[in-house]
């Protein structure tokens, strides 16, 4: 077999080894919308806070490469109290070893991971 030949063939076997399966796209679709209840629950939570100004938060969205999911955009939230502690909201990603995927809660040199077991199992 030619170089060329050789090439080919294993270009065409990544090809095969990236298409995503109905599944995945589905588990990826089920995972955005976690992320999106979850970040709409905290900004629920702390809608009192910021009326009485005790909190900002600032959504925003954020992109995500994965391996099967491929480039996706889910929301994150940036939260800061008037003493200017700030506390990163941010999705890992549903590729994670352990789980079904995972945001990480960041503040400082601290940090907290939330891993997600299920739909909406958090």
């Amino acid at each position: 077999m030619t170089a060329e030949k050789k090439l080919l063939e294993l270009l065409r076997r990544r090809q095969e080894a990236s298409q995503v399966t109905a599944g995945e796209a589905f588990e990826a679709k089920q995972w955005q919308a976690d992320v999106e209840e979850l970040m709409a629950k905290i900004q629920a939570w702390l809608k009192v806070a910021q009326k009485e100004r005790l909190v900002q938060v600032k959504p925003r969205l954020i992109t995500l490469i994965e391996e099967r999911a491929g480039k996706y955009a889910v929301p994150a939230l940036t939260i800061t109290t008037p003493g200017c502690k700030r506390v990163e909201i941010t999705p890992a990603g549903f590729e994670v070893i352990g789980s079904k995927g995972r945001v990480d809660l960041v503040s400082g040199p601290k940090s907290v991971m939330l891993p997600r077991f299920g739909a909406g199992d958090w």
